[in-house]
């Protein structure tokens, strides 16, 4: 069901390179990614994982962000509770990456 889909990734930290992972091993293509509160290592190993053509995303304001959305027109946004706001707004489908949940998101004790 993923396979073949396209996601912009927003998030920070480890999930910055292990949801490109995760995502490009269901199928999912990222299309851009951008990353905050992470470490130069988590960047540069999210860059390496992600396709040649992927974006990463400089500008992290909310117009920065929202351009991202639309001119990527990706069929899921993978970000923080924060970024719901412009999943709402581009009316793309969103899945809240948030640290603090505590139940799987689909299937089994992990990743989808």
């Amino acid at each position: 069901r993923l396979e073949g889909k396209s996601a912009v990734l927003f998030t920070g930290g480890v999930k910055t390179w292990s949801m490109v992972n995760s995502l490009t091993e269901l199928g999912v293509e990222v299309l851009a990614a951008g990353t905050q509160n992470s470490t130069l290592e988590d960047f540069y190993r999210m860059k390496g994982l992600m396709h040649k053509d992927a974006q990463i995303i400089e500008d992290t304001s909310t117009a920065g962000l929202l351009a991202v959305m639309r001119e990527k027109m990706p069929d899921l946004i993978v970000a923080g509770g924060k970024t719901k706001f412009l999943a709402l707004k581009t009316k793309t489908p969103f899945l809240d990456i948030n640290h603090g949940r505590s139940h799987p998101y689909a299937g089994y004790e992990g990743m989808v």
